[in-house]
Order: structure tokens, then C-alpha cells, then sequence
């Protein structure tokens, strides 16, 4: 074994709860005998916010929710039938291909006995404050070339590049559809990105499909293939009627949070990369709950439990008993804190911030046991998801070779030693979750030290393997449930406000909202817009 000594890598959990959640539940489920569908979706927390929230009405068209600035119409939502939420699919688009070039100089590669020429595309790039950059890309027959090994080079055929078709006319689709059937049918010629969408409507029907284009790749985005012995034809994507789903129907129960949506006897491997199952695991445990209502599915979305660090603790509270290390002063506020922690990432826990610590601790250690220096920074500097599953597979059923002397127990405490020694680097001794996990929307100035222009200060409430997901770069960033047909009980909020002008009244006022966990009702028929409507702006030709 190499030397384990930590690399203090600063460790941002750069990826973790990058995605989604979404849950659907058949009107047989409800306590509404209405079906019912949440969706939250985890992107970057910024102010301005990524969404725009809106009810757009037309003849022929009604529909209301979530849609991004320049989009038209509703991205995420309902109209006066449907409505539907997506997860991103993480399932693998991309196929590498490895390209022999005359030279390393030269722009011509190998295809099958010939020599071919790689087109060129050049592109400038306006840099405000800076000078123009220019840019030169080559193309081979399969793709972009994105890495040059000097005689080869890795292109990649990317489904987006293939088929160019926009995904708008998908969304129009979505707006217009009057049962969950209709839904699936429009989602059929989706092109992708890749999502896994679920469906409900108002007669009741609950149902979920994965949708966008897929390529039949038995590579499954691992490895390169020999691109002068691979032909540039695409290979056939997988069918949609193929891709996992759930038919439509009033007792149909469906969620997804980036995880595998397949079991074991299912014909493709669609990626080797899907999120961990920790969030699907906990929605799951909630879900189980019956039969539900807004509230229930509301709950879903503020639960702050942590399965997988939960039983990290727990196993390391066991280790450093056996350890001896009750005798340890320096382990003994962590061992009491976890010990005492149920796995919620509440404001005023002390045993989340060491189980946070420990994790990151873990997963460096084992990456610095079996990577070199240089390649153990590179991984845990981009997406240490994979190695965390590896970490929490490696101590329940302890495998022969993957820490010294097959010792985990002596692993666990010195990966405990490792994260108190960050905690303290960082200045956290005696912290609770309120203040190691807060979170800031910045303003794209802050880069320049303007911060006044900053959304308000979350405090710690929830972490990157909750369903509540706010991790250093991800979070809600929006919260929805649509009670089916009854479109003025669900609601909708984000975490700041609608306007992204500063000094507006709407520039943060949803805050409080999002931190108190509530549901803001988005009014949907014409008495209740009546009722609600604060402002109104004519725009007159």
C-alpha cells in the first residue's frame, strides 16, 4: 500500500446532489383520489435564480410552472389536464472513439485502409473585460476531438450532435397534452437531453418513463473504440418502447432520484455512472407512508435524513469502541456526537458535522490507498460519488486487500483522525450543521467582491445525500406538488425571488418561504388569479 498520509484536497462535493427528485402517485394511493406528483430539481443556487415561474394562457392553451428565460412556454409543470416533473437520466450519450493521425501534426486521420482529412471549425470568443480568444476544433467522421495524445486523438459522437433536433417541440407537446397517455406518446420523439419524466393527470392516472435518445452501446461509455475500424454510421439508439417505465394507471407509485431505474433482469446497461441510491433509498422509506396528500409529498422534499451517513457513523462509533479509543480525548467529542446522531442534517446538529467530515475523510483515504498522488488529486477534485459507494459497499462486507492488514476498523479511525484534523484546518471545532452547511446565492458579481447584491444566508438543513438536497454547489432550485386537478391546492417555490433586478420587493421575498419548507400556491383558474393578484402590468401595441 501506498502512503495514506491525507492530501487535504479541498473537497467541495463538487457533483453530489447534482439532479433531482421526482415522485408520482396514482389517485388509488391518494387521500385525495387525486393523483399527485412532486418534483425538485437540483442545480446551482444563484441570484439570479434559474427559473422563472409563470401561467401562460392562450386560446387553446392553459398551462403553468417552472420555464427558463427565453424558453417558450412552461418547462416543468402542469396544464388544466397533465402535469409532469423530470430528474436528469445520467444515463451514458457520449461515445468515445480513438483516432490515428498521420503525425502528430498532421489534420489527417485513418478511416478503415484510407487517410481522411479532419474538418476545421474555428470560433472567437468575446471576453468581457479581456481580449478575444481564439479557438480552433477538429472534427473526424465520429466527433469532436476533445484530448490530443499527439498521433492519437479522442473524439467524442455525442447524441446532441448527431441528432440536432430541438427539444421544444417536446415541451409544446407536454404543454398541450390532455392525459398522461398523450404525455408518453409526445415523449417518444424527445431527443435528450436524457430525463426521466413522470407523469400524472386529472383522471386519476400516475406513470413514469425515461426518455431521450440512448445509443445501443455495449461500451456503455467506458472505454474508446478503434475509430478507423468503426464505421461513422451511428449505432441505433434503444428503442423508447425498450427504456424503463411505468404505464399510466390510478395505482401507479413511481419516483426516481438519478438512480438506477432498472433491476438486474433488464436487457440494457444504459451507464455505469448513475447517482448513488442513497436519496432513492430514503424517498423510498417515506413513500411507504400511506395513502398521501400535498402535505406528505411536501415532507418528502424537507426531510433531511441521510441513510448511508448514518450508517457511516454507526460504523464508525463501533470501530472506535473496539478501537480502544474511548480512551482518546481527541476522538471523544466525535464519538459522543455520533454516537448520540440520527442521521439528520438539522441546523443545530453537531453529529452531522462529523459525519461529514468522516465521509470526505473516508473516501480520501481509500482513493489515496489505490490511486498515485497525482491521479487521487485529479479524481477528488471533480466527482468522488463513485468512491463513496465503493467506501460504504468495502465496509459492510470487508473484502480481502483494500485496507492495510484487512485492519477496517483501524481505517475508520483514522479516517476520523483525518476529518477532525480538516475540521480544525478549517476552523469548525465545536460547529453545528447550521454554519458548516450554509449556503449563500451569489450574484454573478461576487467575483469581484460585490456581495451586496447576494440572495440571503440558508443556514444547515440538509446535505448532498438528503432528499433536501443543499450541498456546496447544489440545491433545490425549486420545490413543486401538483395535486392533479386541483391546481390551486398544490404549489410552487424557489428559494429567492421572481424578479433578478436588485432593490425589486420580489428580489428575495420567497426566502423565508423556502426556509420554513412551505408550498406557495400558483393560482391556475381565473377566480383564483382574480383573487391573488397584487400587480398587474397592461402591455398595449
Amino acid at each position: 500500500f501506498p502512503d495514506a498520509k491525507p492530501l487535504y484536497v479541498a473537497q467541495a462535493d463538487a457533483r453530489a446532489g447534482l439532479g433531482s427528485n421526482n415522485f408520482v402517485a396514482g389517485a388509488r394511493l391518494t387521500a385525495t383520489h387525486r393523483a399527485l406528483l412532486g418534483n425538485d430539481p437540483h442545480l446551482e443556487l444563484r441570484v439570479p435564480g434559474v427559473w422563472w415561474l409563470a401561467d401562460l394562457a392562450a386560446p387553446g392553451l392553459h398551462v403553468a410552472g417552472a420555464t427558463l428565460a427565453g424558453i417558450p412556454g412552461i418547462t416543468l409543470g402542469h396544464n388544466a389536464h397533465v402535469a409532469w416533473g423530470a430528474t436528469n437520466g445520467t444515463v451514458a450519450t457520449v461515445r468515445v472513439f480513438r483516432e490515428t493521425f498521420r503525425s502528430a501534426t498532421s489534420d489527417e486521420y485513418r478511416a478503415g485502409n484510407a487517410w481522411v482529412r479532419a474538418e476545421h471549425r474555428h470560433e472567437t470568443f468575446h471576453v468581457r473585460f479581456g481580449k478575444d480568444v481564439e479557438a480552433d476544433y477538429l472534427r473526424t467522421r465520429h466527433g469532436f476531438v476533445f484530448e490530443d495524445r499527439g498521433t492519437v486523438r479522442l473524439a467524442a459522437a455525442w447524441t446532441a450532435d448527431i441528432d440536432r433536433r430541438s427539444a421544444l417541440e417536446a415541451f409544446d407537446g407536454l404543454d398541450r397534452a390532455r392525459s398522461a397517455g398523450d404525455a408518453v406518446r409526445v415523449l417518444a420523439r424527445y431527443p435528450g437531453p436524457p430525463q426521466n419524466f413522470v407523469l400524472a393527470d386529472d383522471a386519476g392516472n400516475a406513470g413514469y418513463t425515461l426518455a431521450g435518445e440512448i445509443p445501443n452501446d455495449d461500451a456503455w461509455g467506458l472505454h474508446a473504440r478503434d475509430g478507423a475500424g468503426t464505421s461513422a454510421v451511428a449505432p441505433p439508439n434503444v428503442p423508447f418502447a425498450a427504456l424503463p417505465h411505468v404505464v399510466p394507471a390510478a395505482g401507479a407509485l413511481a419516483f426516481t432520484a438519478n438512480d438506477r431505474v432498472y433491476g438486474a433482469g433488464y436487457r440494457y446497461r444504459l451507464t455505469s455512472t448513475f447517482s448513488p441510491p442513497y436519496r432513492a433509498a430514503r424517498i423510498r422509506q417515506d413513500l411507504a407512508r400511506r395513502p398521501y396528500d400535498v402535505a406528505a409529498f411536501s415532507r418528502v422534499q424537507a426531510d433531511v435524513t441521510s441513510l448511508s451517513e448514518r450508517e457511516l457513523a454507526a460504523a464508525a462509533v463501533r470501530a472506535l469502541a473496539r478501537a480502544g479509543a474511548r480512551r482518546d480525548a481527541s476522538l471523544d467529542a466525535a464519538r459522543k456526537a455520533l454516537r448520540a446522531w440520527d442521521g439528520r442534517f438539522t441546523s443545530d446538529s453537531r453529529g452531522a458535522v462529523f459525519a461529514t467530515a468522516l465521509r470526505r475523510a473516508a473516501v480520501e483515504r481509500i482513493v489515496r490507498l489505490h490511486l498515485s498522488h497525482d491521479l487521487a488529486l485529479r479524481y477528488l477534485s471533480t466527482d468522488d460519488q463513485a468512491a463513496y459507494v465503493a467506501v460504504m459497499r468495502m465496509l459492510r462486507e470487508r473484502p480481502h486487500g483494500w485496507v492495510p492488514h484487512d485492519d477496517y476498523d483501524a481505517f475508520l479511525v483514522a479516517a476520523m483522525r483525518d476529518g477532525i484534523a480538516g475540521l480544525h484546518r478549517r476552523h469548525l471545532d465545536g460547529a453545528t450543521w447550521d454554519v458548516m452547511g450554509e449556503r449563500t446565492a451569489q450574484h454573478p458579481l461576487a467575483a469581484f467582491g460585490i456581495t451586496f447584491w447576494n440572495g440571503v444566508r440558508f443556514p444547515g438543513f440538509g446535505s448532498s445525500f438528503t432528499p433536501h438536497v443543499q450541498g456546496p454547489a447544489n440545491a433545490q432550485s425549486f420545490r413543486a406538488v401538483w395535486d392533479v386537478g386541483k391546481w390551486n391546492a398544490g404549489g410552487i417555490v424557489i428559494p429567492l425571488g421572481e424578479s433578478g433586478e436588485p432593490g425589486s420587493p420580489h428580489y428575495r421575498d420567497l426566502a423565508r418561504t423556502w426556509i420554513a419548507g412551505d408550498l406557495v400556491a400558483l393560482p391556475f383558474d381565473d377566480a383564483a388569479v382574480e383573487r391573488d393578484a397584487r400587480e398587474r402590468l397592461l402591455l398595449t401595441p
